[in-house]
Parts: C-alpha cells; sequence; structure tokens
C-alpha cells in the first residue's frame, strides 16, 4: 500500500469519514475512495476533463461498487 493511501486511510479513521480531496490525478484511485465509504449518504459531484474520462470513472465506480448508479450530466457552454 501506497504512503499516500495509507494516509488517506488514517485520515478517514481519524475523522469519522470526512476527507475533501481536491485535485485527483487518478479517476480511478477517486473512484475507490467514492466506493469504501462506509454510508454514502450525500451525492457527490465530479468534475472531469471530458467526456471519455467521466464515461471511465462511472465505469470504474459501477465496477467497484455496483450498487452505486453514477450519473454522467452533459456538458455546456455557459458563453
Amino acid at each position: 500500500m501506497s504512503s499516500t493511501n495509507s494516509a488517506l486511510l488514517r485520515a478517514l479513521e481519524i475523522q469519522n469519514g470526512t476527507v475533501e480531496l481536491v485535485g485527483s490525478t487518478s479517476p480511478t484511485f477517486l473512484a475507490w475512495l467514492l466506493a469504501t465509504e462506509k454510508n454514502p449518504k450525500i451525492p457527490r459531484l465530479v468534475i472531469c476533463a471530458n467526456a471519455k474520462t467521466a464515461k471511465n470513472f462511472a465505469t470504474d465506480l459501477q465496477a467497484l461498487r455496483p450498487s452505486l448508479k453514477p450519473v454522467i450530466l452533459e456538458p455546456f457552454d455557459e458563453s
């Protein structure tokens, strides 16, 4: 287990499962973190760089926790 993974798991233990992660470079790692929440109670918003990354993230999340049903929102241009 990597030192980053160990640190995140320890933070989850200490803070009763409340850790804010901003700027993860690994969608699969982020999917794992979300999938291992003991009691996911609130929706999570994950912003991806493009549609392909969003689809891959959703696939990873469902593979890790099939009961979750990720929703991919359509991109839009606000200009």
